[in-house]
């Protein structure tokens, strides 16, 4: 819906893997936000957008996060 939208970057690993692994990281770099939907593991997306520094987007409903009684997860992800 919004590959075509600026300041929007969709790649799929499927058809383009070469330009996924050398731009993957820099494109979490320069974002500030980062979806983070699950379908890869316990949170892998949301903890794969924290180690690069973007706050995680998170569209779960009444899921609970990993360390969540330890970690004040409102405080630096969106859900």
């Amino acid at each position: 819906m919004c590959s075509n939208t600026p300041g929007y970057e969709l790649i799929d690993f499927r058809t383009h893997p070469k330009l996924a692994s050398e731009e993957y990281a820099a494109h979490y770099l320069a974002s500030k936000f980062c979806l983070a939907p699950a379908g890869l593991g316990w949170g892998i997306r949301t903890v794969i957008a924290l180690f690069y520094g973007c706050i995680p987007v998170i569209i779960q409903d009444d899921v609970a996060m990993p360390y969540e009684d330890f970690l004040p997860w409102d405080e630096f992800s969106v859900r």
